[in-house]
Order: structure tokens, then sequence, then C-alpha cells
């Protein structure tokens, strides 16, 4: 039995296209499929000012790359920022009711907000809490998916620390001369433990790794 596309799910499809060229070979293939692209409230591709003209009822701007176009204007309303952003610019972005995807928290980050780790971070960056001697404990939110180069060295006071599930990264020398750190358990899904990650933690008795590291 032949089946084709209604236009619903010819819509569905077309938000796995790449470039413009596919909305308008697309809609130019059968006339129930004319106005595809006027049906969109949200980029599925990135835009720029002489393509904007196909999508003119887009209300939520998404920006996947920081080189694209930052359109302003008509029915443009939010921005989703999927992009590296810095927790100090992120939280500039929320505050006009933008959206961002990828937060990281960065030494500059902790000196201004503090080691409690904010609950929307995404990633900690290389060298964030790098020698913070004072430092016991620290709680990372489930929303964290990785932690960068030497986020932890030179902690010498850090004794405990919870790595969620959602870790999947953990960079070079991230607990390098931890001296007081003497057990940690790793997420199930890390995928990869770097050079010299726990290297100078003599105080390290039990460290717990599943079975996809």
């Amino acid at each position: 039995m032949k089946r084709t596309l209604d236009k619903y799910t010819g819509m569905i499809v077309s938000t796995y296209f790449e470039n413009i060229n596919d909305f308008i070979n697309f809609e130019m293939t059968c006339k129930k499929y004319e106005g595809n692209m006027e049906k969109f409230h949200f980029n599925p591709i990135p835009i720029t000012i002489k393509t904007r003209r196909y999508f003119p009822n887009i209300e939520t701007l998404h920006l996947r790359k920081e080189n694209e176009e930052k359109i302003e204007g008509g029915k443009i309303n939010k921005k989703v920022i999927w992009y590296k952003k810095t927790y100090s610019d992120a939280i500039e972005e929320i505050n006009k009711g933008n959206e961002c995807k990828n937060i990281c928290y960065t030494k500059e980050d902790r000196k201004k907000y503090g080691n409690n780790v904010p609950k929307n971070v995404n990633i900690l960056e290389n060298e964030c809490y790098s020698h913070c001697i004072d430092l016991e404990t620290v709680t990372i939110p489930s929303n964290v998916k990785s932690i960068g180069y030497k986020c932890f060295c030179g902690c010498t006071s850090l004794k405990s620390i919870n790595i969620p599930q959602s870790v999947t990264l953990i960079g070079d020398k991230c607990f390098l001369y931890c001296i007081s750190l003497t057990s940690i358990s790793l997420p199930q899904h890390n995928r990869m433990l770097d050079w010299m990650c726990f290297y100078g933690c003599d105080k390290l008795t039990r460290l717990t790794f599943k079975s996809s590291v």
C-alpha cells in the first residue's frame, strides 16, 4: 500500500533538514507542503538576515554556534543559546528571558559567586577550583556533564566529593595532589579518565570504577 506524508508528519521530517535548500525543495515537491516553513515558531536550522524571510513566524531563535547572526526584532521574543556561556554571561541572558544550554562555571565565576556550584551549570571549566586549599567538600549538581583540566588540582583539604551520574568526562590532572581525598566513586556513564587524574592523592584508598569506564 502506497503511503505519503501528511502535512504534520512532513513538518516533523523537515526538522531534520540541514540547510535552507532542503526546505525550499521540500515545499516544491508537493502542493500540500507549501507553507511548511511558515508553520515554524522556532528556527530548525541556522538562519541569516537573508534567509529569515522563509521563516516569518519565528518566536524563539536557536543559536547553535557563537558566530551565527544574532537576529533581532519581528516576532522573536526569546533566544535559546546552545554554545558555551560562562555563568556570569548566562545570568545576563537568563535575566533577558533567554535560555542557555551549556553554562560553564569558570574560576572567575567561582570567585564572584562562591564555591557552591549553581544548579543550572553544565560544565566545570579548567582550573575552576584549582588550589582552593580550604575547600573540604563540594557537591556537583546533576546538570553537570564534564569536569575540566586541573579542576580540583591542589585542593589539599578536599576530603569528599559527590560526582553525579550526569558526568561523562573528567579532565587531565583533575584531582592532582588532592592529598586529603580518601575515596571517590565514579559515575556509571563516565567514558574517560584523563592523564594523571588522581596523581599525588596519597590518601586515596578506594576508587570505584563502573563497567563503562
